[in-house]
């Protein structure tokens, strides 16, 4: 479906952060409200606005600048990653297009945030807190945040005694389809590739349609990338009984 309101796009039904940046802190309340106030400026009964995405896109990357990017994407993520964890709740919910434009937006500006979402997701409870969430967003570069990372991938991917958990990953991969859904191709990558990379972990084999929607969009895009490869080669979760060699990202 085509939007009605400017940046045209079709509905998807189907299938590096620098730390040493010093955050301002005067400005940490502004930029935290930043997000919710441009999305329900871009809020629409249809799609949300690709003009206004791009806008909400270049103050993220202004704030980035003279907060540094530690600071800012702490902010920017902070509220969204609060409605993302309630709809991951025993009592999933709706994601609101506040916090779909935030998010879409903070995976457009820096990967940091769509790997966020995808270990909240992999990697369980383990990885689904607030605190987890913002240093994987805010401080991926660190080393200590990196080996957490690491050792959880590991464990994901490589012990058959770590399965899915499926209410959590169907609440997450709906969410993710909705994101999807409300905005134009664009700005749908991230979103797309987060869900080819989420089903595949659960052995959902519509992942491969998402993967392929994405690389037809963004053909350099590597987590579809990989999502394809490990169909094509037939790696699996170490949980489904695969082999013992996966390319984790």
């Amino acid at each position: 479906m085509v939007s009605r309101r400017g940046g045209g796009g079709r509905r998807h039904r189907a299938p590096a952060v620098d730390e040493t940046g010093k955050g301002d802190h005067d400005m940490g309340q502004e930029t935290n409200t930043q997000a919710v106030r441009y999305a329900e400026a871009v809020a629409d009964d249809d799609m949300l606005r690709e003009d206004d995405l791009r806008r909400m896109r270049d103050e993220y990357c202004e704030r980035r600048k003279l907060s540094g990017t530690v600071a800012a994407d702490a902010q920017w993520a902070d509220e969204p990653f609060d409605h993302w964890l309630a709809g991951l709740s025993a009592q999933p919910r709706a994601i609101d297009d506040a916090s779909i434009a935030a998010l879409v937006v903070g995976m457009t500006v820096t990967l940091s945030i769509r790997d966020a979402l995808i270990m909240s997701l992999v990697a369980g409870d383990t990885c689904a807190d607030k605190r987890t969430m913002m240093d994987f967003a805010s401080r991926s570069h660190a080393p200590d945040v990196q080996s957490r990372m690491c050792r959880e991938l590991q464990g994901a991917f490589f012990d058959e005694r770590r399965r899915p958990d499926e209410p959590r990953c169907r609440a997450g991969t709906d969410m993710l389809v909705a994101m999807a859904d409300r905005v134009p191709e664009s700005f749908s990558v991230q979103p797309l590739a987060v869900l080819a990379y989420v089903m595949w972990w659960m052995g959902d084999s519509r992942a491969v349609a998402f993967a392929l929607r994405c690389l037809m969009l963004d053909e350099d895009c590597s987590l579809a990338a990989i999502v394809c490869s490990a169909y094509q080669r037939g790696v699996m979760p170490a949980w489904m009984g695969a082999g013992p060699h996966h390319d984790a990202a």
